[in-house]
C-alpha cells in the first residue's frame, strides 16, 4: 500500500518486516561465530535488539527515511560480516556469501537509481521503459539476495556441526502410537 499511497503509516508498515527480517539475520548465525556464542552472545544480541529498537524510536520521531535506511544497512551488515569471518574458522567457502553480496549491491544500485528518478521527476510512465521496473528489480534481488544468505548460513551450520562447534539437532522423540503401545503389551 505504500507504494500506491505515498503515506507514512504504509511506509512503517512496509518497513518493519525489512527490519525484523533483518533481525532474523542475526538469529541464524547464533553459535556460528565467537561473537554469536558464549559469553558474548547475550551481549552481542541485547545490544543488537537495544540499537534496532533505538533506531526505530529515532525513525519513527523524526520521519526520516535516512534513518531508517541507517539503521537497515546496520542490521544487515553486522550479520553478514560476523558471517562472512565464520567461514574462515569453519572452513566453509564463500561462494554462496558472494551471490549474496553482488545480489544485493545490484538491486541496491537499482534501487538507488529509481530513488534518483523519483527524486528529480523522471520516473518513466510507460511500461515499455525498462526504468519502469526498477523498483520491481530490487525486490527481485534482494528477495535472491536473501536466498543466497540462507544457503550461505546453512553451509556455516553444516560445517559448524561437522566441526563440533554446534550441537547436532536432538534425535526425534518417539511419539505414542497404537503399534508402540500394542508392542508394549
Amino acid at each position: 500500500l505504500f507504494h500506491y499511497t505515498q503515506s507514512w503509516r504504509y511506509e512503517v508498515a512496509d518497513e518493519l518486516p525489512m527490519s525484523l527480517l533483518a533481525v532474523a539475520y542475526l538469529c541464524t548465525i547464533s553459535d556460528l561465530h565467537w561473537l554469536t556464542r558464549g559469553r558474548f552472545r547475550r551481549p552481542v544480541f541485547v545490544a543488537s535488539g537495544l540499537c534496532t529498537l533505538a533506531g526505530w524510536c529515532v525513525y519513527l520521531r523524526v520521519r526520516d527515511f535516512d534513518v531508517f535506511h541507517a539503521l537497515f544497512t546496520a542490521q544487515v551488515a553486522l550479520p553478514a560480516l560476523v558471517s562472512c569471518h565464520a567461514a574462515s574458522d569453519l572452513g566453509c567457502p564463500r561462494s554462496s556469501w558472494l551471490a549474496f553480496l553482488l545480489l544485493i549491491a545490484l538491486g541496491k544500485g537499482l534501487w538507488n537509481v529509481e530513488r534518483h528518478l523519483w527524486a528529480t521527476g523522471a520516473c518513466p510512465a510507460s511500461y515499455w521503459s525498462p526504468a519502469y521496473y526498477l523498483h520491481a528489480a530490487w525486490h527481485v534481488l534482494s528477495a535472491a539476495a536473501h536466498a543466497a544468505a540462507m544457503v550461505y548460513h546453512k553451509e556455516l551450520y553444516v560445517a559448524a556441526r561437522d566441526l563440533c562447534v554446534v550441537d547436532a539437532a536432538p534425535p526425534a522423540k518417539k511419539r505414542a502410537s497404537a503399534e508402540n503401545l500394542l508392542a508394549v503389551v
